[in-house]
């Protein structure tokens, strides 16, 4: 368009580090931000154990990292998830405020820049 903005109609393929200064929009409904959740991956699910606790090995989590739990399936009595101790470049362990918890969590690490 005139004001230099073009709207792509192919997919764009990064490989290694994508440097954006200003807002990723997905502007259309339906739009998913779409993330690998493969071994050492910043996004995944876990099973609380019986004691309503799990580890996640990741070598994606560092010391300042923000980490999301959400719940995906209730399971047990469930309780308040947390993110108890994590080790930079290995990963963390989140707790429920029930040892009787056995939920399906998700997981998601954001890392921020300053």
């Amino acid at each position: 368009g005139s004001n230099g903005t073009a709207t792509p109609t192919h997919l764009l393929n990064v490989v290694g580090s994508a440097n954006i200064t200003g807002n990723i929009t997905l502007g259309n409904v339906g739009s998913k931000l779409l993330m690998n959740n493969a071994t050492n991956g910043c996004t995944g699910r876990i099973t609380l154990s019986g004691l309503g606790t799990a580890q996640i090995a990741t070598t994606c989590v560092t010391d300042n990292s923000n980490v999301m739990l959400t719940r995906q399936t209730t399971g047990g009595v469930i309780g308040i998830v947390g993110v108890d101790s994590r080790t930079a470049n290995v990963g963390f362990n989140i707790s429920s405020t029930n040892t009787l918890d056995t939920s399906t969590i998700a997981w998601f690490i954001i890392e921020p820049i300053n």
